[in-house]
């Protein structure tokens, strides 16, 4: 029983950074990965899972921190994937950099086959601005979409 008030006191200095405000990784989405690497029949327990949690969020904030400081030496005001990567190398994480580097080439070749959505759709609808708004009218009128 002493153990547990213990080790409960420990948890909640652990987090306490995340408790005031700082952003965290999403426990059940982390939780889920433990779970679907773990082999069958293993189990987690809630400790080790919020302890690979808090990991997981400071190597977050290492990355970022590391990724900040390559910005800013090359001038720039935004983090962009290059920073990330000398980041994982300063870090000490090289072999990860080439992982990282594929999987960013993956996912951009991916996007361009996606289909892009602007920021109006409608803009090449052909048809004009008081043509829309009667047409959003008549749907807000008729919200079932069933002729009355």
């Amino acid at each position: 029983r002493q153990r547990k008030a213990q080790m409960a006191e420990e948890e909640k200095d652990f987090y306490a950074g995340a408790a005031s405000g700082e952003l965290s990784l999403p426990k059940a989405s982390v939780l889920k990965a433990i779970k679907d690497m773990m082999p069958k029949g293993m189990r987690c327990s809630t400790e080790t899972g919020s302890l690979v949690l808090a990991c997981c969020n400071e190597f977050v904030r290492m990355l970022s921190d590391e990724a900040n400081v390559e910005c800013e030496k090359g001038g720039k005001s935004t983090i962009a994937p290059d920073h990330i990567l000398e980041s994982l190398k300063s870090l000490g994480f090289e072999a990860w950099a080439a992982q990282v580097s594929k999987a960013f080439e993956d996912f951009k070749e991916s996007e361009k086959s996606r289909p892009k959505i602007g920021k109006n759709p409608m803009a090449k609808s052909g048809l004009s601005h008081e043509e829309l708004v009667k047409l959003q009218q008549a749907l807000l009128a008729n919200p079932g979409g069933l002729p009355p």
